[in-house]
């Protein structure tokens, strides 16, 4: 029983105290103003740290964003460059040059060609006749090759490689 009353005699004690407003450690310290002007401080320095771990973080990604806008312009000019060159390499006197040197091809004249339309002329004797006739004519003026000795190193220049 003395346990129990002295329990009770602790939490009459804290009643008493808490009702007549007499100050404890904790009370004493939020009313002091040294505990409120540590608390604005300590505000204070985590803003400011803040602050500069984002400027930092800021400079860092800037100097990231550069970079990266330096590799664009380089890739960028180096497209400008081959198609460039592209343009330059595909160009219809150097492939009819090329043609011509290395393997005697020579453009064909223009009443050369023959073309040959399907589906024009009503089926019977005269249609086939007239394709026969056209595949003749294009058979007749069809390329042959009878032998090449072309190897691929030989016929580009040291700009197509």
């Amino acid at each position: 029983m003395n346990s129990s009353q002295n329990t009770m005699n602790a939490l009459k004690a804290l009643r008493q105290n808490v009702t007549q407003g007499k100050a404890g450690p904790i009370r004493r310290m939020v009313a002091s103003r040294s505990l409120t002007t540590l608390f604005v401080l300590s505000l204070f320095m985590v803003a400011a740290c803040l602050y500069v771990w984002q400027r930092v973080v800021a400079l860092d990604l800037i100097n990231e964003v550069a970079q990266l806008e330096e590799v664009n312009r380089l890739r960028r000019d180096i497209l400008m460059k081959t198609e460039t060159d592209v343009a330059e390499l595909s160009r219809f006197g150097r492939i009819s040059d090329l043609a011509n040197q290395k393997f005697g091809l020579v453009q064909v004249l223009p009443e050369r060609l023959y073309a040959v339309r399907f589906g024009e002329e009503a089926p019977g004797d005269n249609g086939i006749r007239q394709m026969w006739s056209a595949l003749r004519l294009s058979m007749k003026n069809a390329p042959s090759l009878e032998s090449s000795s072309a190897v691929a190193a030989d016929i580009f220049d040291d700009r197509d490689k």
